[in-house]
């Protein structure tokens, strides 16, 4: 999805929406070069602000890394020759990476009375390398019934 805006007659800017999977990287919004509907006026220059708030604008781009159901970056790109100002928004969204356990088996056993069981824990897959979290699983197991026989 792309936002477009344009209050000057001659020029427009297009931004870009980011939508994603949480990757360990940051991700910006994506803003073009404003288009000059005609070519001959090129000492214009253009200087491109962000915010989050629309209110504290800054030129430097908005990261965005973690995962959130999304945010929204609001933009203006102002025109040294006439002050005019084009302004929009667009929308950053990252969703969460999903992870699994995989390999996770239940031993069988021999008769002794109880529910126990065994349980050995597979691994974690779908992790990022970057992640620095430890991860921490166990399993305990139970059969459904202390009954020796099939099932």
């Amino acid at each position: 999805m792309s936002g477009d805006a344009s209050i000057a007659s001659w020029y427009t800017v297009a931004g870009t929406d980011y939508k994603g999977e949480y990757d360990g990287s940051s991700h910006t919004i994506s803003l073009a070069d404003p288009v000059i509907n005609y070519d001959t006026y090129t000492d214009v220059t253009f200087t491109k602000y962000y915010s989050t708030d629309e209110t504290d604008y800054s030129t430097n781009e908005i990261e965005c890394t973690d995962v959130a159901d999304s945010a929204t970056v609001y933009w203006k790109v102002c025109n040294s020759e006439t002050d005019e100002i084009v302004t929009g928004h667009n929308t950053v969204t990252i969703t969460a990476k999903q992870t699994v356990i995989a390999g996770t088996t239940v031993s069988n056993k021999i008769y002794d009375g109880t529910t126990a069981a065994a349980v050995t824990v597979g691994t974690l897959d779908g992790g990022l390398s970057s992640d620095s979290s430890t991860v921490s699983v166990s399993g305990v197991g139970t059969f459904a019934s202390e009954n020796a026989g099939s099932g």
